[in-house]
């Protein structure tokens, strides 16, 4: 056999036998990394359950925060930040290793943002959600709405609580769809106050209250409107057709305008009159017959855009009695006669009669107790009654005439004289 093959056949048997150690080797290491990546499987990850919560709070209260997770060996470490997350420190405190960080609050802590780094026993950690400390700023007493007219000194008050509190007035000129910071000196305090140019009228405005911590919270809106109010209100009006109807109101205000409004089923609607007076402070027209019966009030505005609505009131027939009935004087058996006269549109009439003196009513029930003259025969039990009539229009409007009396005529009332 030549030395060449001699050589090949020992390198061959060396490489076998190298071989055999690398497979031998490999399978071993196989079998480690099984075994722990076997444990890494079973092995629990860090799981953070229950996120700690923002606080409120002020300086002297007693801070609190938790956290709750699940995991091996777990610990923990509470962490601070004062740029608003931008860089953490671990806090020194006895309680900032436990689930629970609680402490006093110092004015130092307003503001802060904390969370919680989560470490198991295999050196795995989590970082917890980040919440912030803040003061318990809240809005006790809100601005009110003002009103007045150019040269008038306006002024707005808000009350708050918390630390470290600082103001900014705001106002709006488009009905609160964009905010301007105001430039007057009181813009910054507590109480907003300027004197009112023409400018100002229809303003919103608002205030921004912020404590030492960053924390910020806005006031509700409120306007700035001309003292607009109706100092004397329209009345009833009574008419009939073809008479000059008229109906004004006064108020006071800024850049006044009217418009006259009409109702003719009782208020429930209501349309613009056209009526050339109906843009005036004096409503008139002269009366037609589909005007009787309706409503009327006034919308008066002013140059801010408020506006006020006037009373209703009714145009009705001059309803009223003419001729009140008279008592009367009668024995049994003899016909009983009293009379109405009145005026006003599409009447009806009803006769009550009462027994104890007026103190209460009933309705007659006899044929001319729904005519203008009311007429029977007199029984025993009709002496000494009294009686009246309710007259309505045919808008509803009622008047009741003056108490009749019918009395007992005696024997000598109506015995002829001797001779």
């Amino acid at each position: 056999m030549s030395s060449l093959r001699i050589k090949i056949l020992w390198r061959n048997a060396i490489m076998k036998k190298l071989l055999k150690k690398i497979v031998t080797f490999t399978l071993l290491f196989a079998i480690v990394l099984g075994y722990n990546s076997s444990n890494l499987v079973f092995a629990k990850n860090i799981v953070i359950t229950v996120q700690p919560k923002n606080f409120i709070g002020k300086v002297g209260d007693q801070f609190s925060a938790s956290v709750t997770a699940e995991g091996t060996g777990l610990s923990y470490q509470w962490q601070y930040s004062k740029d608003g997350g931008k860089s953490w420190k671990d806090s020194g405190m006895a309680s900032a290793k436990t689930a629970t960080y609680s402490f006093k609050i110092a004015s130092g802590d307003l503001g802060i943002n904390y969370r919680c780094v989560v470490r198991d026993s295999s050196g795995s950690s989590v970082i917890s959600e980040s919440r912030k400390l803040s003061t318990g700023l809240r809005i006790t007493v809100q601005p009110k709405d003002f009103a007045g007219k150019v040269g008038d000194q306006f002024s707005a008050s808000v009350t708050a609580e918390g630390t470290g509190l600082s103001y900014q007035w705001q106002y709006s000129k488009d009905g609160g769809k964009s905010w301007k910071d105001s430039g007057v000196a009181s813009a910054k305090t507590a109480t907003y106050s300027f004197k009112i140019a023409s400018g100002d009228m229809g303003i919103n405005y608002r205030c921004v209250v912020r404590d030492s911590s960053g924390s910020s919270v806005i006031s509700e809106s409120r306007k700035l409107s001309t003292g607009l109010r109706i100092t004397v209100q329209p009345k009833d009006f009574a008419g009939k057709v073809g008479d000059q109807f008229s109906a004004s109101v006064t108020a006071e205000g800024t850049g006044l305008s009217y418009q006259w409004q009409y109702s003719k089923d009782g208020g429930k609607s209501w349309k613009d009159s056209g009526v050339a007076s109906a843009k005036t402070a004096t409503y008139s027209f002269k009366i037609a017959s589909g005007d009787m019966g309706i409503n009327y009030r006034c919308v008066v505005r002013d140059s801010s855009g408020s506006s006020v609505i006037s009373e209703s009131r009714k145009l009705s027939t001059g309803l009223r009695i003419t001729v009140q009935p008279k008592d009367f004087a009668g024995k049994v058996g003899d016909q009983f006669s009293a009379s109405v006269t009145a005026e006003g549109t599409g009447l009806s009439y009803q006769w009550q009669y009462s027994k104890d003196g007026g103190k209460s009513w009933r309705n007659s029930g006899v044929a001319s107790a729904k005519t203008a003259t009311y007429s029977f025969k007199i029984a025993s039990g009709d002496l000494g009654i009294n009686y009246r009539c309710v007259v309505r229009d045919s808008f509803n409007n009622t008047i009741i005439t003056n108490i009749g009396t019918l009395n007992e005529m005696k024997n000598e009332d109506w015995e002829l004289p001797i001779m």
